[in-house]
């Protein structure tokens, strides 16, 4: 039974490194957000932006990403202080700023 346990533990842990590897960090407002973009986001296919709630992350969607990918251009983020996004406390006015940001300085 444990042996399972750590196998599970294992693949947990190799998803979430190629997660973070899937993502870009970029500063905004001096802080490090991790997000996930089709390199053409919005110009291929209808864009979809992707919002996690609290306390979840964008890693909460790995199952339904490829899926996704097949009809959107996707873009998720990890908001800030969640996921591998740097670990501040900002309100959720202060989250919409961040993306309004952050989507400014990607162009988009």
């Amino acid at each position: 039974m444990r042996a399972s346990l750590e196998e599970k533990e294992v693949d947990e842990l190799l998803r979430l490194v190629a997660w973070r590897e899937k993502g870009r960090l970029c500063t905004v407002q001096d802080i490090q957000i991790l997000y996930i973009s089709c390199p053409n986001f919005g110009l291929m296919k209808p864009p979809l932006l992707v919002i996690h709630g609290f306390p979840i992350s964008s890693f909460d969607f790995w199952k339904v990403y490829n899926g996704l990918t097949e009809q959107f251009d996707i873009f998720l983020w990890d908001m800030a202080g969640y996921g591998f996004s740097e670990k501040v406390h900002r309100t959720i006015c202060e989250q919409v700023d961040i993306l309004q940001a952050l989507f400014r300085k990607l162009n988009y």
